[in-house]
């Protein structure tokens, strides 16, 4: 009844390096969790970073110099099934600190992890530490109309059509403000910029965005409509034309 799927991990040269199982059935039962890796004292699986899927995919990721990571071992199916062979998984939404030690550096990264809150938060955790050293416009990500990748698959036989910005991943002022808190330099300008599009606030308005509340956003933003609305009553063009080089409107 307790059946497990087993799948080997490899090194970039095909070594097995160790083992995870992947639970068969539903279950709450703390006792029968989804993935048991092999453990780190008993194997070699730590010089994979329980990346699976390595050993098959690396010679395309170099290739292509693009690499997709989804999560688990059957996500990667629907990718392979439509000719592209540069997908690892990453063994879950908690793996994001040792991968991009083992895969080589590309010029594109996708992300196709699942369409639950889980998988979307751990794409965020993926672009966080990717802005650190990646500009963000070199990440996209899949979303699969709520389903799993795999399921998706099943009932469409391909993959989406059209990937999406990263930005389309963070729903909350709160992620959005992570993501700037870890940025590189040049990364906060494009979040900056994003923000300022988004809510409809010039690119300094935005600034203060990472240091005050949302209410005060609303506020200034309440403000300036005003300012504006009273200077064209006015026909005030001068004053009209300084007041759109302070906030950056038209």
């Amino acid at each position: 009844d307790k059946k497990y799927f087993v799948f080997k991990y490899t090194s970039k040269t095909g070594e097995i390096l160790g083992f995870t199982k992947r639970r068969a059935f539903e279950s709450p039962d703390p006792r029968y969790p989804k993935w048991v890796h092999s453990s780190i004292e008993n194997s070699n699986i730590s010089l994979c970073a329980n990346i699976f899927n390595l050993g098959d995919a690396i010679k395309y990721i170099r290739k292509k110099d693009h690499v997709i990571l989804v999560e688990g071992p059957k996500d990667i199916i629907p990718w392979i099934l439509t000719n592209h062979k540069e997908v690892v998984a990453t063994s879950g939404c908690k793996n994001e600190a040792h991968i991009f030690d083992i895969l080589p550096r590309t010029s594109k990264i996708t992300l196709s992890y699942d369409s639950d809150d889980a998988g979307r938060k751990g794409m965020i955790g993926l672009v966080c530490l990717l802005s650190q050293t990646r500009e963000l416009s070199d990440i996209d990500c899949y979303f699969f109309d709520g389903k799993d990748p795999y399921d998706y698959y099943q009932e469409n036989k391909k993959v989406p059509e059209k990937s999406h910005s990263v930005f389309d991943l963070f729903q909350t002022d709160t992620e959005l403000r992570n993501l700037y808190g870890n940025a590189s330099f040049y990364n906060k300008g494009q979040v900056l910029r994003y923000v300022a599009e988004k809510k409809n606030i010039s690119v300094e308005e935005a600034k203060s965005f990472f240091d005050m509340d949302t209410t005060a956003i609303q506020y200034k933003k309440i403000k300036q409509d005003n300012e504006k609305a009273r200077l064209v009553r006015s026909q005030d063009e001068n004053s009209l034309r300084k007041l759109q080089l302070k906030y950056g409107i038209v």
